[in-house]
């Protein structure tokens, strides 16, 4: 099992370091003008003073008041493209789906032009799982806006979802031409590499971002996969490469003491080498800064048992193989809903597991997109 590339992918998702001024971009890339996207202006100045307080009270943590400002601009956002797109921000960062979509989707149909609206349904529509608008909303926003980095980036993501890797590395070839002094842009496209087992490629790609941002731990970390994967396939003597990934994790946590995925990295070495105590030390110190990370709960629990800790051990596998089962569940039944969105039975069938496993936001949204397909299904 490759315990590096969930964490990686968490990692370096949306990782984005700004280039140092000394560095200059490689003659072999092609120039580009690079651009940004921008909004569509239609924000209404009268509301402008509510705006800034709901961002404030964001801010300020005062949930409930942002709230009731968010509530308040909503019916001006009927006529806003920027508006509609800023509260579908808002509402997604609550965890309020069935909220956040219908204003994203109003966004566009306000702006059909608009890049940034199109991304933004685009990139929430992947995150639903909502594959085939996704596609299509991200692909849109790359023709209005192809020269902008961070679109072709985020078709990059869901293609490779979609596990089409070199078309996601054309994209991420266009982004770095756009953007060739940016180590987060290059980084991405060295994870492209690594996933298709380019390796050299992958080095030769980090090695320039080093450039421009050197011993950025994102980068570090790929290099560590890298010498995790060659280990794992065979390229030199596993000690060598575990030597190499040694030298990786320990320039990592030099530059960024406590980094959980380097923690996790060097447990898991350590699990490679033999060493259960040294490895529990590393996996606790990730497990308290990071529990979410995947993977990280079943091999501290692995390790665990074989020191005798069993009890402990046996529940952190456990609880890692109930949210992998509950993960797989919830992907299965999203997917059979993506493939045959008219289907009102598939989708009141994940609308009952939302409803059962305390995802009601979600099973919200769900019953709102049932009552929005019912007049085409109806003949209406």
């Amino acid at each position: 099992m490759n315990h590096f590339a969930g964490v990686l992918l968490l990692v370096l998702a949306g990782c984005s370091v700004s280039p140092s001024p000394s560095g200059t971009p490689s003659p072999s890339v092609p120039r580009r003008v690079s651009a940004e996207l921008v909004p569509t202006g239609d924000m209404p100045v009268e509301v402008s003073a509510t705006v800034q307080a709901l961002q404030a009270a964001q801010e300020a943590r005062q949930s409930a008041k942002a709230l009731s400002l968010a509530q308040a601009l909503e019916p001006a956002a009927a006529r806003s493209s920027d508006l509609s797109d800023f509260l579908g921000g808002f509402y997604l960062q609550l965890g309020a789906l069935d909220r956040a979509l219908p204003l994203v989707r109003q966004a566009l149909a306000l702006a059909p032009k608009s890049a940034a609206a199109a991304l933004h349904l685009g990139q929430l529509e992947q995150e639903l799982g909502y594959s085939k608008p996704a596609g299509e909303h991200l692909r849109t926003a790359r023709e209005l806006a192809p020269d902008v980095a961070s679109v072709h980036l985020a078709l990059a993501r869901f293609l490779e979802r979609e596990l089409h890797l070199p078309e996601g590395e054309a994209e991420r070839r266009e982004a770095v031409a756009l953007d060739p002094q940016n180590p987060g842009v290059l980084g991405e496209l060295a994870s492209n590499l690594i996933k298709q087992q380019r390796y050299d490629e992958a080095k030769k790609v980090l090695t320039e971002a080093d450039r421009f941002a050197p011993d950025a731990p994102p980068g570090l970390l790929q290099r560590v996969e890298i010498a995790w994967e060659e280990a794992r396939r065979g390229g030199g003597k596993p000690e060598e490469r575990y030597a190499e990934m040694e030298k990786w994790l320990a320039l990592c946590l030099k530059v960024a003491p406590g980094y959980p995925a380097a923690l996790y990295g060097l447990g898991n070495l350590k699990v490679a080498r033999g060493d259960d105590a040294g490895a529990q030390v590393a996996l606790e110190e990730a497990l308290a800064r990071a529990p979410e990370l995947e993977g990280l709960k079943i091999q501290l629990g692995q390790v665990l048992v074989r020191r005798g800790q069993r009890e402990r051990g046996i529940k952190l596998i456990q609880e890692h193989r109930r949210a992998q089962e509950r993960r797989e569940t919830r992907d299965r039944l999203v997917s059979r809903v993506a493939m045959q969105p008219e289907s009102g039975a598939r989708r009141q069938e994940l609308i009952r597991w939302c409803l059962a496993n305390g995802e009601a936001a979600r099973a919200r949204l769900e019953q709102a997109e049932l009552a929005r397909q019912a007049p085409s299904r109806t003949g209406k």
